[in-house]
């Protein structure tokens, strides 16, 4: 059974997405650029657990942070169930990867 990471567009908080879900942390990586501002990059340095420098300068942060886990044997009848979906790639050491539940509008 595969289990993937779900949000909902329409959410801006922390409530649970779908009936399903339950609670997983997940350590996230998130690369920025040498040109990144300095500000930005000391805030990711207070959020993350452990940074790496790269030959370019870019640094990428590993970050803990809690998220909905959802189940997903089937994931045309869990869109079938919830509507259109937007799926994305793993950018977490666990490799698990994203359902964005398409239930509003986004830019």
């Amino acid at each position: 059974m595969a289990q993937y990471v779900v949000t909902r567009t329409s959410m801006f908080s922390d409530e649970k997405p779908v009936e399903e879900a339950f609670k997983h942390t997940l350590t996230r990586h998130v690369t920025l650029k040498s040109t990144a501002p300095e500000h930005v990059k000391e805030r990711m340095r207070k959020k993350c657990e452990r940074y790496v420098v790269h030959q370019d300068m870019s640094i990428t942060f590993y970050i803990k942070e809690d998220a909905w886990v959802c189940d997903i044997p089937d994931i045309c009848a869990f869109v079938e169930k919830y509507g259109r979906i937007i799926l994305m790639k793993p950018d977490n050491e666990e490799g698990l990867w994203f359902v964005e539940i398409y239930d509003d509008y986004r830019e």
